[in-house]
Parts: C-alpha cells; structure tokens; sequence
C-alpha cells in the first residue's frame, strides 16, 4: 500500500506521491505535500473533488471505506502511517479528526470529553486535569464549567462541535483534521469554531476541509502559497491548450478549469474582463484567434456555473479574474 518517500526535516507531517483509486479509478492523484508546525492549512474546492478523501488518508480513516486503494506515503514525523507495522489506532491519536456533523454521545458533557481518554486508559487522576484543558483550549470550558454533568445533546449545535474539538484534543493529538466542522453550524456559532481553530493553529497542526474560500482566506495560513501554485499550474495548462487546439478537448478542459478558479458571485465583474480582453484581440494574429476562441469558451462555462451555483460556495476571496486574463493573456504570447 505504502511506497515510502521522505518528508520535509521541519513538518509534523508530508504527503508524498499519494494517490488514491476506486475501482481503478483514480480520486487523488501524485499530491505532495507538507505540513509545518503550528499551521493551519486548508483544503479548498467544490463538491466531489476528493477533499475528504485527502483528508481522510492522513489518518488512514479512509480505510474504513471499502474498495478504495492508497498509493504513496503519508509520513507522521518521518515515519509512513501506512507501514506494516504501524497501528491505525495509535495514528488516529496522533492525528486526529473532527466531522462535518457534531457528533456527541447521549451522555454528560464531561463523558463525552473524557470519552477518547477512557478508550485509551487514561489514569483516572489525570482524566479531570485533561478534560479541563481540552474543554480551555476548545473555547468552551467558560459556557459549560458549572454544568459538567449536564447532557452533551442539551448544548447547541455549536456548543456541541466544540464539545467534539475538546474530545479530539483531550488525548493530546499532534494533528488535529476538521471536515467541514461549520457546515452546519449558523454565523455566530461559526464565528466561534473560526476562533477556535486561529487558537490552537498556534498550538498544532490543523488542516481543515471546507467548501468556503472566504473562511479559508480567514482562518488558514497558508491559502496565499497554495493559491499562488494553483494559478501557476491553471496557467501552464492554458499555455498548453492554446498551442495546439483541439477544440472537443478544449471545451472539457475549461469546464474543469473555470470549477477550479472557483468562479464566485461577482460573475457580471468576470464576463466584463472578458469582454475587455476579446476587444483587445480580435485582431488576425494566430494569438489573438485563440485568445478569442478561450474567451468565448470560459464566459458560456461562466454563465453555466452561474445558473448551477447553489450549492457552490462563493467569496470575494476567490482568485481575481482580471489578473489571472492578464497573465493568460500574456502566456498566449509567449506561446506564440
């Protein structure tokens, strides 16, 4: 399962090489990459782009899914998780997981925080000291500290999602992944699950999966390192496709494109920089033909995801699109 790779000296834990294929199908493919100390990092895309999946794989709770096959190494301090030897059990308390619901368990507030710590056998003298921090660290302990025996399912929603942060943190882990951990939650209780991850981002490791660039742009970072490597490679792949058009291939290629650039809500600001582009080439020059063709392609993919974008999360922080034409613009001249 595992190929082995080496990590980064100065990360608490690497991705090397790692795939992922359901029947032979790949989900994940060839992703590298590091996790620094004290960092939050997020994980950022559409519905179905296997952020979950990623996510998953650093603890190997993607094993609990049957058919899926991991390729590549996920290093938790230089050592694979994936090794022979290694127990998944150990891995995920090292590193690990909060999800997309509040999970809480019909039992006090206090039991479900102690919970991780009964499993492993924490002594019981220490298992007061542990939930208390835990409960400190996951900004619930002032809400909840008179009221211990109180019922976990009485706590709002909210309440009840720091409740699972102060579970995850009881055992001491080093990595902490957050799947969607404010999906479900309103603006307020979001707020304060935001404020949360900011804390202990200076504490541990936290890599959170979410829909939304703009609570990315808020809460991780590291966005402006991973956006900037984004728009380089969509800018290679454009420089490709418009040194030798193919044009059935092209139309596929920039539906996959415009999804990436997470089109946002400013979709009439978009369409007025394509036009201003068209304008400015429309002239007979092999470039300018193309640059045309590409414009026309990415406005009809802009009006499509415009009319589907419900349940797209859209934010003043996805990339800005005049800038990224520019430099489209001037990749189609270095082609030519």
């Amino acid at each position: 399962m595992s190929t082995g790779g080496s990590g980064s000296a100065d990360s608490v834990l690497s991705v090397r090489r790692l795939c992922v294929l359901a029947k032979g199908k790949r989900i994940l493919d060839d992703v590298s990459l590091d996790f620094p100390p004290r960092s939050l990092t997020a994980v950022v895309g559409p519905s179905g782009c296997g952020k979950t999946t990623f996510v998953r794989t650093l603890n190997r709770m993607v094993e609990l899914t049957p058919g899926l096959v991991v390729e590549g190494s996920v290093l938790y301090l230089g050592q694979d998780i994936y090794g022979p030897r290694v127990n998944p059990v150990l891995v995920r308390r090292r590193i690990g997981m909060v999800f997309q619901r509040p999970t809480v368990f019909p039992m006090s507030i206090f039991e479900n925080a102690a919970f991780g710590l009964r499993i492993v056998r924490e002594p019981e003298d220490e298992v007061d000291q542990a939930v208390t921090e835990a409960l400190q660290r996951a900004g619930l302990w002032d809400e909840v500290k008179s009221d211990l025996d109180r019922s976990a399912l009485s706590l709002s929603g909210g309440q009840q999602q720091r409740l699972c942060i102060a579970r995850a943190l009881a055992v001491r882990p080093r990595v902490l992944l957050l799947d969607e951990p404010t999906s479900a939650l309103d603006p307020a209780a979001t707020q304060r699950v935001e404020a949360t991850m900011e804390r202990l981002s200076e504490e541990i490791v936290l890599v959170l999966v979410t829909h939304n660039v703009g609570q990315a742009a808020r809460v991780s970072d590291r966005l402006p390192e991973v956006r900037a490597k984004m728009r380089a490679k969509l800018l290679d792949r454009i420089a490709q496709l418009t040194a030798d058009v193919d044009h059935d291939r092209l139309e596929q290629e920039l539906a996959i494109l415009a999804q990436r650039l997470d089109v946002d809500e400013e979709l009439d600001r978009l369409r007025g920089h394509v036009t201003e582009v068209r304008k400015a080439f429309t002239g007979d020059e092999p470039a300018g033909r193309r640059l045309d063709f590409l414009m026309q392609e990415l406005n009809r993919e802009a009006n499509t995801l415009s009319s589907k974008s419900q349940d797209i999360e859209t934010t003043r922080a996805a990339l800005d699109m005049k800038v990224l034409i520019e430099q489209m613009r001037e990749q189609v001249q270095n082609v030519e």
